[in-house]
């Protein structure tokens, strides 16, 4: 479970990394595309791939913060509840498909694997959750323990609850910095 923690904090630096590119706690950049197939493995590292369909932020600076934007087709069923309600959008809708990606790398599973694309997007959008087995949200495993709060942390319904990926980067670090001091060598 410690390489899954690793997995899940390096996929939270190529996150939080790229939406703070121009500058700390301003996103940038919003992915849209938050998957599996979008990291690239380079020695030893996963890096963020694949920009096809990512947004570059405009900064709104009588509001103080990033403008929102649109994505015209949101398939599948690893998005966000504003996304699939076609809702002004922000760079929270990749910490929403982080938490999916997590969620993806305890379970094995897709979320809402065994539904159509329709009813888990509705679903979704209803606050529900993908299922999980107990022998993982019960676990005692203190690298399971931490993907599962930050799992928390990325699936808040309101994108406002929702953390920032260099929260979850943060946290992550830490825990992982708790159980192999090591591991920043």
């Amino acid at each position: 479970n410690m390489d899954k923690l690793r997995i899940a904090t390096q996929v939270s630096i190529g996150v939080a990394d790229m939406h703070n590119v121009d500058k700390e706690g301003v996103p940038s950049i919003a992915h849209t595309d938050i998957t599996p197939g979008q990291f690239i493995l380079i020695d030893g590292i996963y890096k963020l791939n694949d920009f096809n369909r990512c947004r570059f932020l405009r900064w709104n600076s009588e509001e103080d913060q990033a403008c929102r934007f649109h994505v015209g087709s949101n398939p599948g069923k690893n998005r966000s509840p504003e996304e699939y309600a076609y809702e002004d959008e922000t760079e929270k809708v990749d910490i929403y498909s982080m938490g999916n990606l997590f969620y993806m790398l305890l379970t094995e599973l897709w979320p809402f694997e065994e539904l159509k694309d329709k009813k888990a997007q509705k679903k979704i959008m209803a606050g529900e959750r993908p299922p999980m087995e107990s022998n993982i949200s019960d676990s005692e495993d203190p690298a399971v323990k931490a993907i599962l709060k930050a799992i928390e942390m990325c699936w808040r319904q309101e994108v406002e609850e929702r953390a920032t990926a260099r929260e979850v980067n943060t946290f992550l670090k830490a825990e992982q910095q708790k159980l192999d001091p090591s591991w920043l060598e």
